[in-house]
């Protein structure tokens, strides 16, 4: 058990402390902050980080804890974001009940898709994750007139005209799914993930039902997912079949390894990190995926537990320095 504990976010950042839990939810308001006496460019910039991190939260929790790797997971902020979009656009549904219902939607999903997948292991997992994502996409095109094939579904409407309202809804989705996650993985179901990490035919071993535990796992992690995608699409007033490809869940991943997974903060620094740098390199439409993935596969050669992890680390050695031990002169 002790060895489980080193792996909590806390310990891996270097500090143990329970109180210094949730000191990253601070970063929150701070980001408000410059998103609403910023210019536009810079608050919408903000609004999709913040929708970037509140999807690779949904993931952390998941696959940063137990070691399964959803290759899918694009899936759930998709089918929140296109019922929302079918309820809103086509039948005219209030946000009130097109949102809750996209929510839902996606939690269905995710008890099925549990079901389906959570007894297989390894990479089979993930490659069957991989797969339904594949089967919506081509739904889309299918109900085409429904769904609005490769064109996407227009005309979703927008619940605020100033994007800084949109950014505060955005900001407080992320503060509170970061708190979420901190303190559901720091729970028993949490202790159980690591061990599932650390072996699952281990864990079973010990009596632990790693089938529960995983499976309510993967419908907190949907529901996070969910709900920013939901958010998402009455902002953009469009919902896009681009969001059930692949290289969605990859740059989610991609966030996630860079700003350091299994740390719920480190994704979400991650995700502000790589939009921003996506901004940056908006005039190199063609180079911006080749730049993402070689940064991946450099910080996977050189940095596995990420960016923030090591800096943390290096912070605490620097200001945290332990007392010198005292030898026989010593004073």
């Amino acid at each position: 058990m002790s060895d489980l504990r080193q792996t909590t976010p806390e310990a891996r950042l270097g500090g143990g402390h329970a109180l210094r839990r949730y000191w990253s939810v601070l970063l929150v308001p701070l980001i408000g902050l410059i998103g609403w006496f910023g210019s536009q460019p810079v608050t919408i910039t903000l609004l999709y980080g913040a929708t970037w991190g509140i999807y690779t939260v949904g993931y952390d929790m998941f696959s940063g804890f137990s070691g399964r790797v959803n290759l899918g997971y694009a899936m759930f902020p998709a089918t929140a974001a296109y019922v929302t979009a079918v309820l809103s656009a086509r039948l005219k549904f209030s946000p009130a009940i097109s949102i809750p219902a996209g929510i839902g939607a996606a939690l269905l999903l995710a008890v099925l898709v549990g079901a389906l997948t959570l007894r297989i292991t390894g990479i089979y997992f993930a490659l069957s994750t991989a797969i339904i994502p594949l089967a919506l996409f081509q739904l889309t095109h299918v109900f085409g007139k429904f769904l609005g094939g490769e064109e996407g579904i227009w005309g979703v409407p927008p619940i605020f005209t100033d994007p800084r309202l949109d950014l505060v809804v955005i900001l407080l989705i992320l503060g509170v799914s970061m708190c979420f996650a901190l303190w559901y993985v720091r729970s028993k179901a949490g202790l159980v993930l690591r061990a599932i990490q650390g072996g699952e035919l281990t864990a079973q071993a010990l009596g632990l039902n790693t089938f529960r535990f995983l499976f309510v796992s993967l419908l907190a992690s949907s529901m996070i997912g969910a709900t920013a995608g939901a958010y998402l699409a009455h902002f953009q007033m469009l919902v896009a079949p681009e969001i059930l490809h692949i290289i969605t869940t990859l740059q989610i991943i991609t966030f996630a390894q860079i700003g350091g997974p299994g740390t719920i903060v480190g994704p979400v620094v991650g995700s502000f990190l790589l939009v921003n740098l996506n901004e940056y390199l908006r005039a190199w439409t063609d180079l911006r995926l080749f730049v993402y993935f070689a940064t991946l596969v450099l910080l996977l050669r050189f940095s596995p537990d990420g960016v923030l992890v090591p800096v943390a680390r290096a912070i605490r050695r620097l200001f945290l320095r332990p007392d010198a031990p005292s030898g026989p002169g010593g004073s």
